[in-house]
């Protein structure tokens, strides 16, 4: 038992002298207790080096600057690259825009903040309300300007009218890669616009389909006009006219 305590009592006195010219409350720190985080798990799109002081946590999000407000921007030096942002300013209108989710990750840019969409990314928010999303090309034909996102191109200024597209072979429903904006071949229709709606008239003489009986939808009308497409083929096929 002696030879014990003699030992513990030598460790003791070497600690000490080892540690003499260090402050006692820096000696005997074993565990330094984590700050909370402001994020549950944080990786690509946040910088968890950052104080963020005004929610008393560790972490900051990457906000894409396509998602901040013209305010936010001309304040802070114009930015080019994602900036990182506390929840706080992440929540003020004037800082991020109404038309963008800080939710949503983009991974092109490993940032946060996309324009919200809906049914599949056919529609997205401009200015509040969601518009369509129009296949590739037809923007810029009709010289409107556009903004790039998945499934399409998004006018930023007015959108396009029942007419402005007629007047370039295209009818406004919705395709299959979830963009809107269909071609139809001028030789062959002919596009009649009532305010917005479009009526899809088949030319080659045959009969046009407003206000036939049982065409409700756009559906209807392409269905009955393949259906008069092919009799008037077959119709010239047998008297022998092309």
């Amino acid at each position: 038992m002696y030879k014990r305590n003699l030992f513990l009592i030598l460790s003791l006195l070497a600690i000490n002298v080892a540690h003499a010219d260090t402050p006692w409350w820096e000696q005997y720190t074993i565990c330094r207790i984590n700050p909370s985080k402001c994020y549950a798990t944080m990786g690509a799109g946040y910088d968890d080096a950052i104080w963020d002081i005004t929610s008393n946590c560790w972490g900051k999000k990457y906000i894409c600057v396509d998602a901040l407000t013209s305010t936010y921007k001309s304040g802070h030096g114009n930015p080019t690259e994602p900036v990182t942002l506390a929840k706080t300013e992440i929540k003020s209108s004037d800082n991020i825009k109404s038309d963008f989710d800080t939710l949503l990750f983009n991974s092109n840019e490993e940032c946060f903040g996309m324009r919200k969409t809906q049914n599949g990314g056919a529609k997205a928010s401009v200015n509040g309300q969601f518009e369509n999303v129009w296949c590739d090309g037809i923007l810029d034909e009709l010289h409107i300007p556009n903004e790039p996102l998945e499934n399409g191109y998004i006018a930023t200024d007015a959108q396009p009218t029942c007419e402005d597209l007629a007047e370039h072979g295209y009818v406004g429903e919705v395709s299959t890669e979830n963009c809107y904006g269909r071609y139809y071949d001028e030789s062959e229709y002919h596009i009649q616009c009532n305010g917005n709606n479009a009526t899809l008239i088949i030319l080659n003489g045959a009969d046009g389909v407003a206000g036939q009986d049982g065409i409700t939808t756009m559906s209807d009308a392409e269905a009955r006009f393949a259906e008069m497409l092919t009799n008037a083929r077959k119709q010239r096929e047998k008297s022998g006219s092309h």
